[in-house]
């Protein structure tokens, strides 16, 4: 017993240093006056806010390797950090593929009974959208004969074929039709802290590279038929995502259909600020969705909806408040950030507008007949409230969506 007792306080004390460290970068990022750049300073601020999260979530979780794990979210913090503050093109390429190891190690460290699988199909498809964004960012070199952003802004590119290759390793990363199909299946599978990492800070390396590299090189308004194909593969998305019962599995494809709709705002009128503002929404409102989902999986084992049934009613509110969030409810974030992706869409022209506004009818339609249903399966019987860490950490994350949707001009 006391040998028990003694591995439990080691556990809890990686657990308290990972969060340590994740304040600490926080801390030092939040007063960094280094950093100008709006995109770049937002979430070198976001990522260690969202990794300090992660670690107080899982104090009280019986992590299979925690040492590991721990020192793996470390890592994949500083990484993921530094990709989106450094200027040189090689460093944020080799930054951002370095994150992925830390990545799949944290999954796999995490439940002893692991699916092979999730890392296998995680590997593959980041394998080859960094061999795409390796070349293209290399013909960039070639062509400008610098490795420093700024230079290779002043100086242009003449070719068009970096685009050509950032553009599909770019959309792999964000990802979109036919590329996506990775997401939902990693998602599904990962562990719950595992699936708010990829969600919040792994996709929003695509991110990365369209604020940083692509838009302010190339011309994105000159190609229509972009808005076409992400219009097409949002559709497409919602269509498989209507028969998807696993709560997880939706929520991913959310993941997917509002990374393609945020991304009309840079190819409409590249405008940085409410780009950021609406990746900034996607991050803390999928960060708030796979928390839940968590909670909800440790409860009842399964996350299918049609056989789920709640009965404690803080987690059936709970449930309800985030899908409210996540189907961009007035008055929260979300709706403001999808103003503006609409906006951004109308832009284009007729025939996007509709691909688009027919994917968000049906996507919210669907959202609804999900609540519903467990609404209609739900048997109170319990009014035990949810773990006081955890009603902390939601209430963090539920403040500024709401705060942002109420007065969203404390960002913009």
């Amino acid at each position: 017993m006391h040998n028990v007792i003694k591995i439990l306080m080691k556990n809890k004390a990686i657990k308290w240093y990972s969060i340590c460290c994740c304040l600490l970068l926080l801390i030092y990022n939040a007063f960094n006056n280094n950093i100008y750049d709006v995109f770049n300073y937002t979430f070198s601020v976001v990522i260690p806010f969202i990794c300090l999260l992660c670690s107080i979530w899982i104090i009280n979780k019986d992590i299979y390797k925690p040492k590991i794990f721990c020192i793996s979210l470390i890592l994949f913090c500083i990484l993921s950090v530094l990709s989106f503050t450094t200027d040189n093109i090689f460093l944020l390429y080799a930054y951002m593929e370095m994150s992925f190891i830390p990545m799949c190690i944290m999954i796999f460290s995490y439940e002893k009974d692991y699916d092979l699988k999730i890392i296998y199909q995680y590997l593959f498809y980041t394998l080859i959208s960094a061999i795409f964004i390796l070349i293209g960012i290399i013909e960039i070199y070639n062509d400008t004969k610098s490795v420093l952003l700024s230079e290779i802004y002043r100086i242009g590119v003449k070719s068009n074929f970096p685009l050509y290759m950032l553009a599909l390793g770019t959309a792999i990363k964000l990802p979109i039709f036919p590329f996506y199909y990775w997401v939902p299946s990693v998602h599904g599978k990962s562990p719950g802290v595992c699936s708010v990492l990829l969600s919040s800070i792994v996709l929003k390396f695509s991110s990365l590279i369209l604020v940083k590299i692509i838009c302010p090189l190339f011309n994105m308004c000159s190609y229509k038929y972009i808005g076409y194909y992400v219009s097409f593969g949002m559709l497409i998305s919602v269509c498989q995502m209507m028969y998807k019962k696993d709560l997880k599995t939706v929520f991913a494809y959310s993941s997917v259909i509002h990374m393609g709709l945020y991304t009309f705002i840079l190819l409409a009128g590249n405008n940085v600020k409410y780009f950021t503002y609406s990746i900034l929404q996607h991050t803390i409102t999928m960060t708030l969705s796979f928390l839940v989902l968590d909670l909800l999986k440790n409860n009842y084992k399964h996350l299918a909806f049609n056989k789920l049934i709640l009965t404690n009613k803080h987690e059936l509110i709970l449930l309800f408040i985030n899908t409210l969030i996540i189907i961009d409810f007035p008055f929260t974030w979300g709706f403001i950030a999808e103003t503006i992706s609409i906006f951004s869409v109308i832009q284009c022209d007729l025939i996007t507008t509709s691909i688009v506004g027919l994917a968000l009818l049906l996507y919210n339609s669907y959202f609804v007949y999900i609540i519903f249903n467990i609404f209609r399966n739900s048997i109170i019987d319990s009014v035990n409230r949810i773990n006081i860490l955890y009603t902390v950490v939601i209430c963090i994350l539920i403040i500024p969506i709401l705060l942002f949707g109420i007065a969203p001009k404390l960002f913009i």
